[in-house]
Order: C-alpha cells, then sequence, then structure tokens
C-alpha cells in the first residue's frame, strides 16, 4: 500500500510567520498605546477646563453679588500679587443679610437703604495692629437680631476693611465675640495707613486666595482656596483688574482713557474711587495635574501665560488653559 504524500509549513516558514504577526502586533499595540495616551490627555485637560469653568463661575456670581446691602466703598478689594505672584481678592459676602420683611422695611436694594450703616457710631472703631475692633458684630439688623449675633463668618473667611479711599484684602484668624475683635491673618500683607481712620467700615466678605499645593501634590504646584477652604487643586494662579472713573470732577463717560484697566486698587498714583468700578475682570489659569508627555501634542510644551500685570511662567511639560469673566458689579456702581 503507498502512503500518500502529505504538503506542511517548513520551520522557516513558521519562524518567518510568527515573526511577522509579531511584528504586526507590536504595530497594532504601539498604535493603542499612542491613542491611549492621547486620550488620557484628552480626559485631564478636559477635567481641567470644566473645574476652571465651574470655579470661574462661582467667582464671577460673588463678584455681581458683591456690594449688596453693604457701603459701597467697602463692596470689593484685592491685593495685587505684582508680576510674580497670584491676586487676592475678597467680595463682600450677601449671604448673612436677610432680606426685608414687613418688621423690617427697606425701599431699595442698591444700598441706597444701607441697612448694614450705622448712622450715629463709626463700624470700627479701633485697629490695632492686625486686630480691628467692630462697633457690632451683628451687621444685618434684620428681624433674627439676636445679642452676641456674629455675621463675620470663621476663622479663614474673608473680611474687607476700607476707609472710602484704601481697602484691605485679609483673612480672619480669631474672632472673640466678647470684645468684638477680628484678629487678622498676619500671613497676608498689613493693612495700609488709612487716611480717613473715623470713617473705617469692615464687611464680611468670601476670600479667593491661590496658595502652594501641599504633598503628595507635584511640586511647584498651586490650589484656589475659598474662604481657607479648597476650591480647586487645578488653578495656580489668579488676576484681578478694574475699570473704574479716574476723572476729577468725575464724568461718568466709560470710554475714555481716564476708565483704563487697574491692577492695583491701592495705587496711591491713581486713587481709585471704589464707588465708581464699573467692570472687573477676573481671569484664572488652570494647569493639569500631570506633564503631558504625548507624541504629537499640540502644545511642544506649556507655560503659564501673562496675565494683566503677571510675567509668564517658564516652559514645562503641563497643559494649561486661561478663563476670563468680566463682570459688571451691579451693586458697587453708584453713578449718578
Amino acid at each position: 500500500m503507498r502512503a500518500c504524500k502529505q504538503n506542511g509549513f517548513t520551520l522557516i516558514e513558521l519562524m518567518i510567520t510568527v515573526g511577522l504577526i509579531g511584528l504586526a502586533s507590536m504595530g497594532m499595540l504601539s498604535a493603542f498605546d499612542g491613542q491611549k495616551a492621547v486620550y488620557n490627555s484628552n480626559e485631564r485637560l478636559l477635567e481641567t477646563q470644566e473645574d476652571a469653568r465651574l470655579v470661574l463661575d462661582l467667582i464671577a456670581f460673588d463678584a455681581r453679588m458683591a456690594g449688596f446691602m453693604v457701603p459701597p466703598v467697602a463692596a470689593i478689594s484685592s491685593t495685587d500679587g505684582g508680576i510674580n505672584n497670584a491676586d487676592r481678592l475678597c467680595l463682600s459676602d450677601f449671604s448673612f443679610f436677610d432680606l426685608p420683611d414687613a418688621a423690617n422695611p427697606i425701599t431699595t436694594l442698591n444700598n441706597q437703604g444701607e441697612r448694614f450703616l450705622i448712622s450715629s457710631t463709626q463700624q470700627v472703631q479701633a485697629v490695632t495692629g492686625n486686630t480691628v475692633t467692630i462697633q457690632s458684630l451683628d451687621i444685618d439688623g434684620g428681624s433674627d437680631n439676636q445679642t452676641g449675633e456674629n455675621h463675620f463668618g470663621n476663622p479663614g473667611d474673608g473680611i474687607i476693611v476700607s476707609d472710602g479711599q484704601s481697602t484691605f484684602c485679609g483673612a480672619i484668624s480669631l474672632i472673640d465675640t466678647g470684645t468684638r475683635q477680628i484678629t487678622l491673618d498676619p500671613a497676608h500683607a498689613p493693612m495700609p495707613a488709612f487716611a480717613n481712620p473715623g470713617s473705617l467700615r469692615a464687611v464680611p466678605a468670601v476670600l479667593y486666595e491661590v496658595v502652594p499645593s501641599p504633598p503628595p501634590a507635584p511640586a511647584g504646584s498651586f490650589s484656589l482656596m475659598r474662604n481657607g477652604q479648597l476650591l480647586s487643586p487645578t488653578i495656580e494662579d489668579l488676576q484681578v483688574q478694574y475699570w473704574a472713573d479716574l476723572s476729577v470732577p468725575p464724568d461718568n463717560d466709560t470710554s475714555d482713557l481716564n476708565e483704563s484697566n487697574i491692577d492695583d486698587l491701592n495705587d496711591p498714583l491713581l486713587g481709585v474711587d471704589t464707588t465708581r468700578i464699573w467692570r472687573v475682570r477676573i481671569s484664572v489659569v488652570s494647569r493639569s495635574n500631570q506633564t503631558d508627555q504625548t507624541t504629537g501634542r499640540r502644545f511642544a510644551s506649556g507655560q503659564r501665560p501673562q496675565i494683566a500685570n503677571r510675567v509668564a511662567g517658564v516652559a514645562d511639560a503641563f497643559s494649561r488653559r486661561v478663563y476670563t469673566s468680566t463682570v459688571m458689579p451691579r451693586n458697587i456702581q453708584v453713578l449718578p
């Protein structure tokens, strides 16, 4: 009986086939890996963008409400960080005020009634170093008025002190309800030498500031705080600019050179009237929480951009986005 001849692959052919399959698989895996890196990069960037938008919406909302039921001179304050640091922003906190009711009627809500203002005495009785003595910690005079009621919040909350010309944006370290003394955080810049100490006002405020992120965040990371609480671990810069009527006497013309952008409210050369601010521009810079090493990424290297009077940062591998909101604070303006 004759045996049937059976054809098959030789060892060399098998090795060549396996090699070709391996090369094809490596190419596919490399393509998948690249796509995964791009996906992860885009996902991180999307999270950073969404975080920045939510943060800016919150700041813009607080800015629109700044000045509600408080003297316009103490409605908003900020500390200019200069060319190397972020700004610090204080916006008067409207949440401490009661709405008008039958027992406490008020004709307007645009500061004309100024339930906050005490006509016979000054709101700030004394300033000693970083300690402010307040005439009363109960500032709204509403129907829920109680002896010892504290409307200046808690340690970590913001506070605005103003005499009508200079303003101070600070953080509260301690409140003594018995003596009505508020101790301010000494880490912040000292209060200015107020030219009109007899006209000082203090109002509770929402404080926004950028601080270095603690470990395990990457070195050089920053976070945005709101009243001492973490608001965003991706915001590394906050810049505030103002447009105000600088004409003497006021001309109420928002189109001339006397309404150019102002970085420092307390610039003595400008003498900004804080009751004539008609626009506030708030900018935040968000940074990805991881470096982006994606090949062919849109930006070869990241860099904190130049905004307002702050210089640009050095190039690195982080992705960044800038978001800006311009607000017309209707409660601050008392234009004729």
